[in-house]
């Protein structure tokens, strides 16, 4: 499957099937596809989240299991599933597993902005500031401020965290101050 057509499937699905029968239907759409198939583990992650929504966290568990054993390509990892569900599930050792496995793909620079601003996330929202600004601030560790190829939800992210925990102004931050400033302006 090609990754546009991955993405219209899960729109698809995300749009038109109850949301009760949507983590089902994510499953069964996975099974039809080969392993390791582009979008195959898409569909399992998504029917994961899908499964923690509605608090049937073995469920869950298993298709982020399904989706890493099918070591297909994805939009998002199965490793920061596994994070967020053990955060969401008060499993502190699951998440310092999962956090530990997560900083191993930072070293072997296997994660994208996407990925920390999704852990930066999940942190944020389990009120985590500190382990979140971390991670906001991880791809940010090696960049020129002055680069134009900053990631800028990271950026305004990290600003956000930052406010919350009081610390100074950086440069980022200022970066990141005039970007949020320039999307509130951009908004009709």
């Amino acid at each position: 499957m090609e990754e546009d057509a991955a993405f219209d499937l899960l729109m698809e699905l995300e749009e038109t099937v109850p949301i009760e029968q949507r983590a089902e239907r994510m499953e069964a759409e996975a099974q039809r596809l080969e392993p390791g198939e582009y979008g195959r583990a898409s569909l399992l992650i998504a029917a994961g989240e899908h499964w923690q929504m509605r608090r049937e966290y073995d469920r869950a568990h298993r298709a982020f299991d399904a989706a890493k054993a099918d070591g297909g390509e994805s939009a998002a990892g199965p490793d920061v599933a596994f994070l967020g569900l053990a955060l969401e599930r008060g499993d502190t050792d699951g998440a310092a597993r999962h956090r530990e496995a997560l900083r191993a793909l930072t070293r072997a620079d296997q994660l994208s902005p996407t990925d920390f601003l999704e852990i930066g996330d999940l942190y944020e929202d389990n009120d985590q500031l500190r382990e979140a600004h971390r991670w906001y601030t991880m791809p940010l560790t090696y960049a020129d401020p002055d680069d134009e190829d900053l990631d800028y939800f990271c950026l305004v992210a990290r600003l956000r965290v930052r406010e919350a925990l009081g610390l100074p102004q950086d440069r980022f931050d200022r970066i990141a101050f005039e970007e949020r400033e320039r999307q509130q302006t951009d908004v009709p």
